[in-house]
C-alpha cells in the first residue's frame, strides 16, 4: 500500500526530462507525457510504472501488480494494522 502519491519528489532535471510512453498499436500511435504533467494528471500512475519496472518480466508480474494499492493522499478504505 502506498499513500500520498502526490508527494513524489525527484531530483535534478528529472521532472522535465523523464517521459512516459503509451502506444496504441497503430502506426504513429505513440504518445508521450512528461513527469510534471503525469504527476498533475494522475500521480498514481507514476508509482505503478516504477513498481512495474522493478517486477520480474514473467507471467506473475501482472498478478503481483494487482495487489499494489496506491492512493493520492492518506485517506483510504482499508483497515490494516501494520505491526513491525
Amino acid at each position: 500500500m502506498v499513500l500520498n502519491s502526490d508527494g513524489v519528489i525527484v531530483t535534478g532535471n528529472k521532472a522535465k526530462d523523464k517521459k512516459y510512453y503509451k502506444f496504441s498499436g497503430y502506426p504513429g500511435g505513440i504518445k508521450e507525457i512528461s513527469f510534471e504533467k503525469q504527476i498533475a494528471k494522475d500521480s498514481r500512475k507514476v508509482i505503478m510504472s516504477a513498481v512495474k519496472g522493478m517486477l520480474p518480466k514473467n507471467k506473475l508480474s501482472s498478478a503481483m501488480l494487482t495487489r499494489l494499492l496506491v492512493y493520492k493522499n492518506e485517506e483510504h478504505s482499508h483497515n490494516i494494522d501494520f505491526k513491525i
